[in-house]
């Protein structure tokens, strides 16, 4: 699920990883940022991880970009495993 507000760069990312990102939105975030008051959420799909967290939350494009590329790695926590094996049946 993605929003016309997406930076390109972001929607990009989806297209080439759609089975890494589940949830793609932007929401503007009342506090700021230092860099922009939105923020850009990614849920990540079931079987990723990013750090020790199953999202990207980030003020930025390129953020979320470093993060995507650098720090999203493979999962096999009991909650994804269980989750990939209730959507195959």
């Amino acid at each position: 699920m993605r929003n016309s507000t997406m930076p390109k760069t972001v929607h990009r990312w989806c297209d080439a990883n759609p089975d890494k990102a589940q949830e793609v939105f932007v929401e503007y975030d009342e506090w700021g940022g230092f860099e922009s008051p939105f923020s850009i959420w990614c849920y990540l799909s079931p079987g990723w991880i990013n750090e020790e967290v199953h999202h990207i939350h980030e003020p930025t494009a390129k953020e979320f970009l470093e993060k995507a590329k650098y720090f999203v790695r493979k999962c096999e926590c009991k909650e994804c495993l269980e989750l990939i094996r209730k959507a195959k049946h």
